[in-house]
């Protein structure tokens, strides 16, 4: 069984879920270190970084959805020429790479005070951590490893990414960012 973690449009409810969604036998929300950009193509990316990304950890039971959601991932040259005319992109706009990913307990809220504290594990046991500040409500998760599509800080930029600072995304956010950074 392959475990996922997704931030975006892949997530349950979210536009592109339908690209994994037969294949998912759980669902669970969790947080993973990094951060979170909205693009200007109407997703978001994630950077490895000491922040905090919230999503959900997809639990697959098809091995083929993984080449499934990396087909998907692969970008579409023409999308960055309308937005980018001089980007010059790899075969894949994002690379899927094995990150630790927090598992919240469910009974459990997180809440995020938005300092821009280092995301740490602290292991108390087998598989269970204890994390402190900036989520004071939550105090035993469960630590899992996940594929995760990734992009580099270098190709944010390029593409334009504006920061989420709650490591949150769903559309109106990703609306609110372009009016916000359009306005600035």
């Amino acid at each position: 069984m392959d475990n996922v973690f997704v931030y975006g449009t892949l997530k349950p409810g979210e536009r592109n879920y339908w690209v994994c969604a037969r294949d998912v036998v759980s669902v669970r929300p969790a947080i993973a270190p990094g951060y979170l950009y909205a693009l200007p193509f109407g997703y978001p990316a994630m950077t490895i970084g000491s922040g905090t990304v919230r999503g959900f950890l997809l639990s697959l039971d098809n091995p083929q959805c993984l080449t499934r959601l990396d087909e998907f991932e692969q970008h579409d040259p023409s999308e960055f020429r309308r937005y980018k005319p001089d980007l010059i992109f790899a075969e894949n706009q994002y690379e899927r790479k094995q990150i630790e990913v927090m598992e919240l307990n469910q009974n459990r809220q997180v809440s995020h005070d938005g300092s821009n504290e280092q995301f740490k594990f602290q292991t108390i046991g087998s598989g269970r951590v204890d994390r402190g500040s900036p989520h004071k409500n939550l105090h035993s998760t469960t630590l899992r490893t996940a594929w995760a599509y990734l992009m580099t800080t270098e190709q944010v930029v390029q593409l334009g990414g504006v920061p989420l600072p709650d490591g949150e995304w769903n559309p109106q956010k990703q609306k609110a960012a372009f009016s916000a950074h359009s306005q600035s």
